[in-house]
């Protein structure tokens, strides 16, 4: 486990600030009590693939997903998503238990196949599919709770993919801009919140350079990875400039798009090299999206580097590159930063060149995805203890990045709501709030005790003196961090879960450089 320092740090340099990584302060590691801003919300996640099953019901299209889990070896145990936790037809009752846990946001995605069942609006648009998210929609507004939604979050529909080779077709830019348009003028008199893709590095890293998710596409001469960023960047560039021209005015809402950011720390903080290398891995990790969006609206030099070298060892293949006119037009396109965060790294030196620290603005953060899995053992995990200490120091960290570093977070988003389909791992990872028995027809829920504590601080908005929450959470902090004796020996060679509280601080400082 990583000192809990870097979820701070990662917020905050995460914006491109120098970070000292031989200066750790223990001091950082105490517990901060206190309660979140008035505005400050607290949210669980899905996604549409992951929890909806009805595959191919009520009129919907194959998506990537369903053709990628149908075809044997490529998820384990020969997990699908035919049903997954039966949401489609369960939603009801897990808005009531989103109501329970006190939720004032929740975070879902539209599946573009239900929606769009061949992908094209000229294909037509199944009204089950419309119907079955007005319902959700409503639903959650009728008990309180706020709808953010993700346009994309993995399930291309298969059409698509089948008919244009999926994201490394520019084509898909005006398929996406339908689709976008017609979710906004649908539901955007009720959702104020809208994220155009969900983590678009591992959708072209994993689906188009190693092949170990959907669509499978294995290319490990980048170029198909590459020409995925680029045109899902002119995608979300075209989505939010279609939101601001013809629906905010009328609308109000805000649209940002959510990329996933570890941590990194070097082997040795002492070393020049490997602290270099960090400062590289963190570059390539976020700049790939956030510098044309955040920044100029074209590529940071290191992937102008890679992107150079992609062209050089495939002659006669065209290497994406956005025009002064794109740059112009991509620049800027977002409202917020939306921030998935998991885990650290250690990153030891190898011999490339170091790119610059790039600046992406000073937008609001809204953390949309933090959260960790156990494992599919029975009997199932319910006294999920791990989980609670996870949530408990994340969390807290959240509120040192606000209080002592003045990072503009509005949210943070558990994942996630309940266990679900976990993509290539299938059923094999749990990290639901809430437990999903997938052996059972009925799909019965259950929720773990981390349910009942991230309940507790939804309440407590925080961590206030005198509140039970606090208590509990002052009582299992060294518990949670393995002891005081194990955490004052702690190095940077053993970076633990103050990740996000980093990362906030660290994007905030890059944001302001």
């Amino acid at each position: 486990m990583l000192p809990l320092l870097t979820f701070s740090v990662l917020l905050s340099t995460a914006c491109c600030a120098v970070y000292d990584y031989g200066a750790y302060d223990a001091t950082r590691d105490s517990f901060l009590p206190g309660r979140f801003p008035d505005g400050f919300s607290f949210s669980t996640a899905t996604a549409a693939y992951q929890i909806e099953g009805a595959w191919n019901a009520s009129g919907k299209g194959e998506s990537i997903w369903d053709r990628f889990s149908h075809t044997p070896g490529k998820v384990d145990r020969g997990d699908t998503g035919d049903v997954a936790c039966d949401s489609y037809n369960k939603y009801r009752e897990d808005v009531q238990l989103m109501k329970n846990m006190g939720l004032q946001d929740y975070r879902l995605s539209l599946s573009w196949p239900r929606i769009f069942p061949d992908g094209t609006r000229a294909g037509g648009v199944n009204p089950d599919g419309v119907n079955y998210y007005n319902n959700v929609i409503d639903e959650l507004l009728a008990n309180g709770i706020t709808p953010m939604v993700t346009l994309y979050h993995w399930d291309l529909p298969q059409a698509l993919q089948d008919r244009y080779g999926g994201w490394v077709n520019e084509t898909l830019v005006d398929h996406f801009n339908d689709f976008a348009a017609f979710a906004f003028q649908t539901f955007g008199d009720r959702v104020r919140y809208w994220i155009t893709f969900n983590e678009p590095k591992p959708v072209c890293n994993k689906g188009y350079e190693t092949g170990t998710r959907a669509p499978g596409v294995r290319d490990l001469t980048l170029l198909s990875a590459y020409r995925c960023g680029h045109t899902i960047i002119k995608a979300h560039a075209r989505a939010y400039h279609t939101y601001d021209r013809d629906f905010r005015s009328t609308q109000g809402g805000i649209v940002g798009i959510t990329l996933n950011l570890d941590w990194a720390e070097p082997r040795d903080p002492d070393l020049p090299a490997d602290v270099q290398a960090t400062d590289r891995y963190m570059q390539i990790y976020s700049g790939w999206f956030a510098h044309p969006i955040y920044v100029d609206g074209d590529y940071p030099p290191f992937i102008k580097e890679g992107l150079q070298q992609v062209g050089l060892a495939n002659p006669g293949e065209t290497v994406p590159e956005f025009s002064t006119e794109d740059a112009a037009y991509i620049a800027g396109t977002a409202d917020f930063f939306g921030l998935n965060h998991y885990k650290t790294r250690i990153v030891t030196s190898r011999d490339v060149t170091v790119g610059t620290a790039q600046t992406y603005g000073d937008p609001d953060v809204y953390i949309t995805e933090n959260g960790r899995s156990d494992p599919d053992v029975q009997p199932p995990i319910l006294e999920d203890t791990d989980r609670v200490c996870y949530y408990m120091t994340y969390i807290d960290e959240v509120l040192k990045a606000i209080k002592d570093d003045d990072v503009k977070v509005k949210s943070y988003t558990a994942w996630s709501f309940m266990d679900n389909f976990e993509w290539d791992k299938g059923y094999t990872e749990r990290f639901g709030l809430i437990y999903v028995n997938f052996t059972d027809p009925n799909r019965p829920r259950t929720p773990k005790r981390s349910a009942g504590f991230y309940t507790d601080i939804i309440a407590s908005n925080g961590f206030p003196e005198g509140a039970e929450i606090t208590k509990m959470t002052r009582d299992m902090w060294e518990e949670c961090r393995g002891g005081p004796a194990g955490w004052a020996a702690a190095t940077h060679a053993n970076v633990g879960v103050l990740t996000l509280c980093f990362l906030v601080t660290a994007m905030y400082n890059f944001l302001n450089m």
